[in-house]
């Protein structure tokens, strides 16, 4: 009876068996749905090329070029290959020192390259050499400090240099000198705090310092200043006197972010200062205020390094809600204890973090309707062949690839991974074979077809699989161990495309085989026995 059965079933869906490349119809157990969509992300390190997995800085030049600064050398990222350079004593066009802590570029396109002991350097991109500006006691005219936090161009080319113990200077390109505003004692602001963190230029001659004891708005074709510091009895004071970072937007409006108090926007004209709270838009909430460095991505939205470093989130300028980027990867090994010492966004919306040791890392913000995920330790690469033939979505809304190398798990609420190397009548067997389709009956159970191994059942809560194999002695095994594709019926009927012994059927009920070569003459659509795909309608 189960012959006949199985003869009737053949001719019903007969007109079914189709050549197809859609490999997305495989997918009958549950329709895909749209998801949320998620940040790629990729991270770099010396592995990679990076001279110093440290990251102080990060610039885009005139060029396209991504210029990372590190605690040891500079590095120019192309896309594809970091380029390093390093001091050298021996040379004299070399890098003054190794320790980069800020890069900029002039309005005549040579970059300036700050360095913690070593100065000033401006970049010769055509002979591909420094050259360097630091103190020298026999010149007067030469900067006074070798430890620069932070610089910035005005626009009539000049560049401004704040130090971490000597104050501010100016380097006239014009003259080659620099100029020692600390010695002048009408602006007395510059002596009471000689530690700038950051400088940002707002036009009009006048520029911001961010220091650790306020705020000063220095006007240098007047000769004037003015000190912001926090007041209690002000609610559009100043929040927080230890300044850490100062960004001007595409807008040019003034964001300043703070050691313990967050972030404020602040008006140059009116000297009003603006809050945001930011601190409960989620329930996993920094354990601090802290926001070391800004930047602005290409849809008007700040990213802001917050906890020090610990979370990066995105706040909406246009409705003042933020919400934490969480890229992928955020809990595996790269990203925990991650501390970001710099953020930036590039020209195409690629967000790149900075990070103490653990290197540069790189978020796309460009929404996207596809989400990656990986699986498998670099060093194991070799191990597990990434090469996907197929994926299976079961009912708990996990994956189930079929790799050249066996069978993997994707929990994605966790992120986490399973990898069945060897599937064999045990998880632990010694057989490698390429799974070429998967799918999920009613009570739960997988089905996998493989090439070479034949069919397995694969049992997830007991992780048992149990295999079916050609057998010349039995006329009820399955016909061929090469299996291409595999189809499910409404009967619990397992449809069977092999690569040489056409289809196949498998009554799960009474588990019997029936093999079904298809002759050449049998259809214009069934030429061979090579069986690639199975449609239900």
């Amino acid at each position: 009876m189960d012959s006949v059965r199985n003869v009737s079933k053949i001719k019903r869906y007969y007109c079914f068996v189709v050549f197809c490349l859609l490999l997305a119809l495989f997918f009958q157990n549950e329709n895909l749905k749209a998801q949320s969509y998620d940040y790629d992300y990729s991270n770099f390190t010396s592995e990679n090329g990076l001279s110093n997995n440290s990251i102080n800085c990060i610039y885009q030049d005139s060029y396209g070029f991504l210029w990372i600064g590190t605690n040891n050398g500079l590095n120019k990222y192309d896309g594809y290959v970091f380029t390093n350079y390093h001091s050298n004593p021996l040379d004299s066009t070399s890098l003054s020192n190794d320790f980069i802590t800020y890069i900029t570029e002039d309005n005549l396109g040579s970059l300036w390259i700050a360095t913690y002991e070593g100065g000033l350097n401006r970049f010769d991109r055509y002979n591909q050499s420094f050259h360097k500006f630091n103190n020298k006691s026999f010149d007067s005219t030469s900067i006074n400090g070798n430890d620069i936090n932070a610089i910035c161009t005005d626009e009539f080319g000049n560049i401004w240099i704040g130090t971490k113990t000597k104050g501010l200077y100016k380097f006239e390109v014009k003259t080659n000198k620099f100029i020692n505003y600390n010695s002048d004692i009408s602006n007395s602001y510059f002596a009471f705090s000689k530690d700038i963190n950051s400088i940002v230029y707002v036009g009009n001659s006048r520029l911001l310092l961010g220091t650790k004891t306020g705020l000063i708005l220095f006007d240098f074709e007047k000769n004037l200043t003015k000190l912001f510091i926090h007041s209690n009895i002000n609610k559009n004071s100043l929040i927080d006197n230890y300044i850490c970072s100062l960004y001007k937007d595409k807008n040019n409006q003034i964001w300043i972010g703070t050691l313990n108090s967050g972030f404020q926007k602040f008006d140059v004209e009116s000297g009003v200062f603006h809050k945001f709270e930011i601190f409960n838009v989620n329930s996993n909430t920094a354990k601090s205020k802290f926001i070391n460095c800004i930047s602005e991505d290409n849809n008007d939205n700040l990213l802001l390094s917050y906890d020090n470093g610990n979370q990066i989130y995105k706040f909406n300028k246009g409705t003042n809600k933020a919400e934490i980027i969480n890229y992928s990867l955020l809990n595996s090994r790269v990203s925990k204890g991650r501390m970001t010492n710099t953020i930036f966004v590039d020209r195409t919306n690629i967000l790149w973090l900075g990070c103490k040791n653990t290197g540069l890392n790189k978020v796309d913000l460009n929404k996207s309707k596809f989400k990656l995920y990986t699986y498998g330790e670099k060093s194991k690469i070799k191990e597990t062949s990434r090469k996907t033939e197929v994926v299976c979505v079961d009912y708990n809304n996990n994956l189930w690839l079929g790799t050249n190398d066996g069978l993997v798990f994707i929990d994605k609420k966790s992120n986490t991974t399973k990898i069945f190397k060897n599937i064999s009548d045990n998880s632990a067997g010694s057989n490698k074979n390429p799974v070429s389709a998967i799918l999920q009956d009613k009570n739960g159970f997988l089905w996998i077809g493989t090439i070479g191994g034949g069919l397995f059942k694969f049992d997830i809560k007991k992780e048992k699989f149990i295999n079916y194999r050609q057998n010349s002695n039995n006329r009820n095994c399955i016909g061929s161990n090469n299996i291409s594709t595999l189809f499910i019926d409404n009967d619990d009927i397992i449809w069977i495309g092999t690569t040489d012994n056409g289809i196949n059927i498998f009554d799960t009920k009474s588990e019997k085989f029936n093999s079904f070569p298809i002759a050449i003459n049998d259809s214009i659509f069934l030429k061979d026995n090579n069986k690639n795909l199975i449609l239900f309608r």
